[in-house]
Parts: C-alpha cells; structure tokens; sequence
C-alpha cells in the first residue's frame, strides 16, 4: 500500500472529523446535541459494526488468547512504567492515582476503530475487537480499583473494592 493510498483512505475519517468541529464552532450543533450524536455512535452503530466484524473475522482460538493477553499485559507494563516514574518524581497521592491510571486506558473505539475500518477492512477491524476485549477487562477492574485506592475511598479493603465492580 502506497502513501498516497493511506492518505486516500485517511482523508474521510480526518474530513468527517474536522466537519463535526466546524459544525460545533460554528455553533450548528451545541453541546447536547454532540452528546446525544456521541450516545447514538456509542450505544448502536458502534456495538453493530464491532459484533458484525468479530462474525465475519475468521481468528484462531490461540489468536484469540494472544490479543487479549497483550491488551492486558500492554496496560500493566505501562502502569509498572509509570509506577517507576511517579517514585522518581515524588508526584502527591491523589495525582499518584491519576498518573498511574491513565497508561491503563484507551479509547480504542472513537479513534482507532474509524482506520482500522478503513486500512484493514472487517478482518482487521473484527481483530482490534478482540484485542479490546482485555482492554476492557483491564479498564473495568484494575484500573477501576487504582482509582479508587488513590482516591477519596482509600482504605477500602479490596474485597469491598471487588464488590463495587461485579
């Protein structure tokens, strides 16, 4: 694949999104109608198009395992990263919490999805898919616990934590 191919299938995902700015700049469309555009994409065209491409992707169980043990593993690596660099840096508690959970969390959806669409096809996109399901593991449980042991809810013990989550 050529540049001028990336850039041709590029050029849609970035013109879409540089309408939706202008249409807001512009005051076109407030805030609570971006929201309402937003829960739409959230709540049906983004769950269809994940599902319809995971069916139509044709992946081994061991490349099943493998995606959503690196989507896991990836995130945790970075939080041990960020663990080093917080120490080093001496950051206060509640910035400590924020600091660490952040290299846990991606939006694979809103920005990822759109190229993936457009470079891979479904077969790429139904990947991605799978791989976000330890992302989503991970967003939903630890990251979810840092947030709380470094916020107001400290001294929870991790049993009460765990019961918040299921």
């Amino acid at each position: 694949m050529t540049a001028a191919d990336l850039l041709g299938q590029t050029y849609p995902i970035v013109a879409l999104a540089a309408i939706g700015f202008l249409i807001r700049w512009l005051g076109i469309l407030h805030r609570q109608g971006g929201e309402s555009l937003a829960g739409v994409i959230v709540h049906t065209t983004l769950p269809a198009t994940i599902f319809l491409s995971i069916a139509r992707t044709s992946v081994s169980l061991s490349s099943v395992g493998l995606l959503i043990a690196c989507s896991i593993s990836i995130p945790l690596l970075l939080y041990l990263t960020a663990r080093v660099i917080a120490e080093w840096l001496g950051v206060g508690c509640k910035t400590r919490g924020v600091f660490l959970a952040s290299p846990t969390i991606s939006n694979l959806g809103f920005f990822l999805f759109p190229f993936f669409a457009a470079f891979y096809g479904a077969e790429g996109l139904g990947r991605l898919a799978v791989y976000d399901i330890g992302n989503s593991l991970i967003g939903n449980s630890f990251t979810y616990y840092l947030a709380v042991s470094y916020g107001d809810q400290r001294g929870r013990s991790v049993g009460d934590h765990l019961k918040r989550v299921l």
